[in-house]
């Protein structure tokens, strides 16, 4: 397994559905097939990496997703990856695999911001993009999930984690250390519930099941 990707091409994805019709950072990097529900889910994009936003072919993000990115960030997502009304709050990298399902309420975070950055950040800041830029946690440390893994609703992975290829995590569960390929875990603090048999496993992938 690897959740190697390949480089796509530098292009921009149709947004005339798009209710929000303002430009797309320029520093994203899309596929074939890519979707992104709204120029919205970059209202808080601030990287100034490049790229920072890579999508695979077929990937989406959708619905109330939102990229909370510093200027040091990049976010990587697979061939068809599904981002589904999440929340990915990146300093450092977040790198999700091919066919991963995020499910809606989900947070990824490589860092968590110190509350009193984020308390006197509207007033003190210097501005990026007409926004009050964020100083990025020193303690920021990339988060990966390999190919295959699911993310029920409403669940939180914290930073450093590196979570196996094929792995389910239950909904609402909390995810603070590295989590073993084809297993499945859930609760807070998290629980592996069972080993997950790779033949087993493929056919969840490959069923009509959603996240």
């Amino acid at each position: 397994m690897s959740h190697a990707m390949k480089s796509p091409e530098q292009r921009h994805p149709d947004m005339s559905h798009d209710w929000r019709q303002i430009p797309l950072p320029a520093n994203i990097v899309c596929s074939e097939n890519c979707f992104l529900q709204s120029a919205q889910i970059f209202g808080q994009f601030h990287s100034t990496r490049s790229p920072g936003l890579t999508m695979g072919t077929g990937s989406g993000i959708y619905s109330q997703s939102q990229l909370v990115v510093g200027e040091r960030g990049a976010i990587r997502l697979g061939d068809y990856a599904c981002i589904n009304s999440a929340t990915l709050q990146c300093e450092a990298e977040i790198t999700i695999g091919a066919h991963c399902l995020i499910a809606w309420g989900v947070v990824i975070a490589d860092c968590v911001p110190d509350p009193a950055i984020w308390s006197g950040r509207w007033f003190a800041k210097p501005r990026h993009r007409g926004r009050p830029t964020i100083p990025a946690p020193a303690d920021a440390r990339p988060v990966v999930l390999c190919d295959n893994v699911w993310v029920g609703f409403g669940s939180v992975i914290m930073p450093g984690v590196t979570i196996g290829e094929g792995a389910i995590i239950g909904c609402r569960t909390v995810i603070d250390t590295d989590v073993p390929p084809y297993t499945l875990v859930a609760g807070s603090p998290a629980r592996m519930i069972r080993a997950l048999d790779r033949d087993e496993s493929r056919k969840l992938h490959s069923s009509d099941c959603i996240a």
